[in-house]
């Protein structure tokens, strides 16, 4: 039953002669009479996190149901807590009722408790806005976390909301390539760029890797080097100053703003040394020789010359096959690999590196296999007139055989079949289907008889349907014609 609200009685009947699964039937009509409980009372905050202005009318929004008050708490958070709440999974997300006393002893400092008046609407959701000029009043910018929870019910059953928020001017954006970490700050306010501005890069031990200033600009950059750590020493947090007055943060662990679904990911950002690398083919067959161009060019798509690197081709088993020193001419590398005839089979795999202690600059595959290369082509002609279905005599089919140097495709031998199966529809009825739904048609094969071509590369297949049924659908014939040598 659907369709109920709380806070309503509601009447089921099951009326008299309503079968049950057994079989057995009801002998006569029963009422049941249900009250649909009211929603308990609950709080929560629609947003995972606020950056407040620094005015005196910043509010937040809050959700409420079936209360009329709440009970607040303001915390604040210092900047040298920030990757702790974030990794002990506090930053952004409610707090159990289990963890808050954990949370409130070691991570953050109550600042102020008060009470607020929302509005009630009987079992139906209420959004709120709560001033916070008295809470905030003489605090400074910074990062906090207001917890909101109904007066007299157990937390335990009905938890409180937590919402975290930054009283903060300044905007951060940064953005991550391979000659560093860029950071840009600007006035949340005004949209001005921020000079001046002190920014640090902390890592996931709390740890700050640098220090920069901003720029006239606003603009800030960290080197590459301070970016590449891993583990603790992974960089994870930027946090930004105006002296005591302004602070705030942005996390590198969360993902990041991804436009890749708008089409615009584009080629991955060169690195320092772009290397651009092919092979002459796609395949060899053992015994063959392997032609390896490649190009070096930096950030800006110029060459970059004097760079010797070294190749290494390994076969499909991982084994080293071979390694050589290339050298360049104007930034252009060749490189002439034998294969053996002995060489195993399968995908091989030439890179090149610059420093052999770190990864390869660019990589290629090739196959190695034992193949011979097409030879035959051949043209297959039926009569343009339809074939039908228990036909007194068989519709024959055309061969016209030739080698691709010129000469004909004699002495051949062709094997094929013919695929009988319901046709999707016509070409004179676009958008109509025929046949009944309930009768499918099951495809069926036949084998055409086999033959060789004649000295002229011609040879003529009699096509035998396979025998069925008037189907009541039209049909469509599929046939496949095999030419070896």
């Amino acid at each position: 039953v659907g369709g109920l609200e709380h806070g309503k009685r509601y009447t089921v009947t099951f009326r008299e002669g309503l079968p049950a699964a057994d079989g057995q039937t009801m002998a006569t009509s029963v009422e049941i009479t249900q009250y649909v409980r009211d929603r308990k009372p609950g709080v929560w905050f629609p947003g995972r996190g606020y950056v407040l202005p620094k005015t005196g009318d910043a509010a937040l929004p809050v959700e409420t149901v079936n209360t009329r008050a709440l009970d607040l708490t303001l915390y604040r958070v210092t900047d040298r807590n920030l990757i702790r709440s974030i990794q002990d999974y506090y930053f952004g997300t409610p707090i159990n009722a289990y963890s808050e006393e954990y949370f409130a002893d070691t991570v953050g400092e109550a600042l102020w408790t008060g009470t607020a008046t929302v509005a009630q609407d009987v079992n139906r959701d209420v959004t709120t806005r709560l001033p916070m000029a008295e809470a905030l009043d003489g605090l400074p910018a910074g990062i906090y976390a207001l917890k909101a929870a109904v007066p007299g019910v157990d937390p335990y059953e009905t938890a409180p909301a937590w919402q975290w928020f930054v009283i903060s001017d300044l905007g951060v954006t940064t953005l991550s390539g391979i000659d560093g970490l860029h950071v840009f700050v600007r006035s949340l306010g005004t949209a001005a760029a921020k000079p001046g501005i002190e920014v640090e890069l902390l890592n996931r031990s709390n740890a700050v890797l640098g220090t920069a200033l901003t720029d006239d600009q606003g603009y800030a950059v960290f080197d590459a080097g301070l970016t590449r750590g891993t583990g603790g020493s992974a960089p994870a947090m930027v946090v930004v100053k105006e002296g005591e007055a302004d602070i705030a943060f942005l996390s590198l662990t969360d993902p990041e703003f991804d436009l890749s679904d708008r089409g615009v990911e584009g080629r991955e950002a060169a690195p320092p040394v772009d290397v651009f690398m092919t092979t002459d083919r796609g395949a060899y067959r053992a015994g063959e020789t392997v032609y390896v161009t490649a190009l070096a060019r930096d950030a800006e798509q110029a060459a970059i010359e004097g760079i010797p690197l070294t190749a290494v081709v390994n076969r499909p088993d991982g084994v080293e096959y071979a390694r050589s020193v290339v050298t360049d001419t104007g930034g252009g590398y060749v490189l002439a690999q034998p294969i053996a005839a002995s060489a195993p089979r399968g995908v091989w795999r030439v890179e090149l590196f610059a420093d052999l202690e770190a990864p390869a600059l660019s990589a290629k595959t090739f196959l190695v296999e034992d193949f011979l290369p097409e030879r035959i082509d051949f043209d297959l002609t039926l009569p343009d007139s339809a074939l039908t279905l228990g036909a007194a005599t068989p519709t024959d089919l055309t061969i016209d055989a030739r080698y691709l140097f010129g000469a004909p495709g004699a002495g051949l031998a062709i094997e094929g079949e013919v695929l009988l199966r319901a046709a999707s529809g016509l070409s004179a009825w676009p958008g109509y289907v025929f046949g009944r739904h309930d009768q499918p048609f099951s495809a069926l094969y036949s084998s055409l008889d086999g033959g060789m071509t004649d000295d002229a590369g011609q040879a003529v297949l009699p096509v035998i349907l396979p025998e069925v049924e008037d189907p009541f659908r039209p049909l469509e014939a599929v046939v496949t014609v095999r030419v070896a040598e």
